[in-house]
């Protein structure tokens, strides 16, 4: 009977030490609605606003539908999302795309300014 006690009592000092771990670091999820009549493609940066790559099926969001994207809640920091037409980026060049800035829409967010927008932002077209 003893020895069952020591057990027991070693078992539970043992799972104190091993229940606790460390918090995991989540990050904010950014909603992006596409509440308009077209698809759109979105593309982010976070370090600056360069567009150097060309947004592909990943980051489609199909009309009526919603995409996510990873956030940042550090109060300095900045996020830049273009919005672009799908039809528009299939069809042409992206060096065109970026040369003449051919896109539906561009946020230059905060972390403050995603939490005033309760993390969605919400494309209608116009």
């Amino acid at each position: 009977m003893n020895y069952i006690k020591r057990i027991t009592i070693l078992v539970l000092a043992l799972s104190l030490f091993c229940a606790c771990p460390e918090p995991i670091e989540t990050y904010p999820t950014i909603f992006i609605k596409n509440k308009s009549d077209k698809d759109i493609y979105f593309w982010a940066r976070g370090k600056s606003p360069i567009l150097d790559w060309k947004p592909n099926n990943n980051f489609l969001i199909i009309k009526n539908q919603i995409g996510t994207l990873e956030g940042d809640n550090s109060g300095t920091y900045t996020i830049y999302i273009w919005l672009f037409d799908r039809k528009l980026i299939d069809s042409i060049p992206w060096e065109q795309v970026k040369r003449d800035n051919l896109y539906l829409k561009r946020y230059d967010l905060t972390s403050q300014d995603l939490e005033r927008m309760n993390w969605e932002i919400i494309y209608d077209g116009s």
